[in-house]
């Protein structure tokens, strides 16, 4: 204050407040809703109340050298203070569920495999009608990376979807019974199927989001390939 002008105890009031605060208890989440409730409504999605205890999330912006912030918490040997890479978990999270997605689907491959010999009578009917199934996501796989599209955990999920459209396309035309005007009627079938399928999914391939754009050409490759070859691969009655 010296040789500026200020009143004598202009700052008083703020040095007694200050001498005040510290005798004052800790301020706590409950407190804070009391005393300044905007600032508290900012604050409440950040908290999480365990255990009678608060814990609070802080988002870290403009983050250049993740491993230099990692180093500096480390730094503080604090064990409360956890430092989360959300884009490294979140990969790493996709990544493990989707080698458990392919390890399901194929030991899933090989049961309906299993299913398809007993019910129609041999292991060759059964890779007859199988047939469609892996050329269909072969073709789909192959389209997929023509196109640049990295394979991700909703691309798989697409994959079991198309996998079980594809065996319902093989086993509808190939067990069509004998009689023309039938087996006309369960191709006409397949194919109305096929078509509504290829409408709703084409849709999404043009979509903007790379979650659903990815879903949508993954099952709509798949199931245009999946009725051709279906057409062209499967036993007809007539063949029986």
């Amino acid at each position: 204050m010296q040789g500026l002008p200020f009143r004598p105890g202009a700052f008083a009031p703020f040095l007694a407040a200050l001498a005040e605060s510290r005798t004052l208890p800790p301020l706590t989440a409950a407190g804070l809703a009391e005393a300044a409730p905007t600032l508290a409504a900012r604050l409440s999605p950040l908290l999480a109340r365990r255990d009678g205890t608060v814990r609070g999330v802080a988002l870290a912006h403009g983050v250049r050298d993740t491993a230099a912030l990692a180093a500096a918490v480390a730094a503080l040997g604090d064990p409360a203070i956890l430092l989360v890479d959300v884009k490294a978990e979140t990969e790493g999270l996709l990544a493990d569920y989707g080698r458990a997605t392919l390890l399901w689907a194929l030991a899933g491959g090989g049961v309906a495999l299993g299913l398809l010999a007993l019910g129609l009578g041999g292991p060759g009917a059964a890779l007859r009608v199988a047939a469609p199934i892996g050329g269909a996501l072969l073709v789909t796989l192959a389209t997929l990376a023509a196109l640049g599209e990295a394979l991700t955990l909703f691309h798989l999920a697409s994959l079991l979807l198309l996998g079980g459209l594809a065996i319902d396309y093989s086993l509808f035309l190939a067990r069509a019974p004998d009689p023309c005007s039938d087996a006309e009627v369960a191709l006409g079938a397949v194919l109305n199927c096929a078509a509504c399928t290829l409408l709703t999914f084409g849709l999404l391939s043009f979509c903007g989001t790379p979650v659903l754009r990815g879903i949508g050409l993954t099952v709509s490759c798949g199931v245009a390939s999946a009725f051709l070859l279906a057409c062209m691969l499967t036993p007809r009655p007539a063949d029986a």
